[in-house]
């Protein structure tokens, strides 16, 4: 790459940036980074997942500065981009221009939205199965996103969500009063944004939370919006399945 390509390439990712946390580990081989979105109001959280040794899976993006950009590629190559909803469409395209040769992954129902701002190569459905990664989507919902289940540790698995439970801290202002009172915060839950959005039926999630609860294998459950579960899953999965 020229210098002067290089200078561009530059100036374009620096219009992605906003502020975000540095990368948190949250077990073996996965990390999370938290990021704020001025016009949204709410942090939105890039995990990024480490297998094959040295290939990175990017779930969410976010746009980082170049300290924290050097300490992700310190991590290994990112290989693939998971755009988990077609309304996670932010600093996708600066990081297909970054990482040209970054696969492009979808959930099917959602690559209609997502094409219109960067190419799909492709679909969730059709390309999990054969990295030998499992993929599904939880029954209940609409299928624009779903569930990847990744092995972090010896007979141990990390649950990456994407807005199926929110887990914000209650927020501050005009904007968090608004959250606070329609229950999008404080705790971990399905929020009413959620289930209208995902056209949740109560039933069939509960049930599958529900399902999660007893699996002694998850350790970690990520989320798209706020903290990620990390301590009392079980617990903490129960409850959102009884707030359900």
């Amino acid at each position: 790459m020229t210098i002067a390509a290089l200078e561009t390439r530059d100036r374009y990712w620096e219009r992605e940036v906003f502020p975000h946390t540095d990368l948190c580990e949250l077990t073996q081989n996965l990390w999370v980074v938290q990021g704020e979105f001025p016009a949204a109001k709410l942090p939105r959280n890039m995990v990024v997942y480490r297998y094959a040794k040295r290939s990175l899976l990017l779930h969410s993006v976010v746009a980082l500065n170049e300290q924290a950009m050097s300490k992700l590629e310190a991590l290994g190559e990112p290989s693939v981009m998971v755009i988990p909803h077609w309304d996670h469409w932010a600093h996708v395209a600066a990081y297909k221009r970054r990482y040209p040769k970054m696969d492009v992954v979808c959930p099917q129902a959602s690559i209609a939205g997502i094409s219109k701002h960067v190419h799909v190569d492709y679909s969730s459905e059709e390309y999990f199965p054969r990295h030998g990664v499992k993929y599904y989507v939880p029954p209940g919902i609409n299928p624009v996103e779903g569930v990847l289940e990744v092995s972090v540790d010896e007979n141990k698995v990390a649950v990456i969500m994407n807005d199926l439970i929110t887990n914000v801290p209650h927020q501050p202002g005009l904007y968090g009063l608004l959250l606070r009172l329609t229950r999008s915060t404080g705790r971990p839950r399905v929020i009413f944004f959620v289930r209208r959005s995902l056209r949740v039926r109560r039933t069939l999630v509960k049930k599958y939370i529900e399902s999660l609860v007893g699996r002694e294998e998850i350790t970690v459950v990520t989320t798209s919006h706020g903290d990620c579960l990390v301590k009392n899953i079980a617990q903490t999965l129960a409850t959102v399945a009884q707030d359900l």
